[in-house]
């Protein structure tokens, strides 16, 4: 029920779905539905005051079990999670373009999850926010 993944986390190695679903996955990551940047905004307009939020937004399902979280999780599933972070920062890197980057995992809807099931975000944006360059 998710996108198409960039990268399905499995035991053969990292994959993407294609006209096919991977199955038998670890764990998956695919762009965000709502996401706050995208590769290709639309062009800025007059009144726009900001550059366009250029970027990448994805969800890293980071387990096939619904009722998973990381309190539950042995340590190759953890390892699994933190492996899926270094290669999505990687990722977005090496790319270029990308001179900050957010690895967060929200859960529950007091922090604003719109999934139940255990999930990480990655934004990768052009800039580094300021209260960050200041720290």
């Amino acid at each position: 029920m998710t996108p198409q993944a960039d990268a399905v986390f499995t035991e053969a190695g990292v994959l993407a779905d294609g006209m096919e679903r991977v199955r038998n996955w670890k764990a998956r990551a695919f762009p965000n539905l709502f996401a706050a940047m995208v590769p290709d905004p639309c062009p800025a307009i007059a009144e726009w005051m900001a550059q366009p939020g250029r970027g990448y937004h994805e969800v890293l399902v980071d387990s096939p079990n619904h009722d998973s979280s990381p309190a539950t999780f042995n340590i190759d599933q953890v390892m699994l999670m933190l492996q899926a972070y270094k290669d999505l920062y990687s990722k977005y890197h090496e790319q270029g373009g990308a001179k900050y980057i957010s690895i967060f995992k929200n859960w529950g809807e007091a922090s604003g999850a719109s999934l139940n099931h255990t999930h990480s975000q990655v934004v990768a944006i052009p800039l580094i926010p300021p209260p960050i360059k200041r720290e």
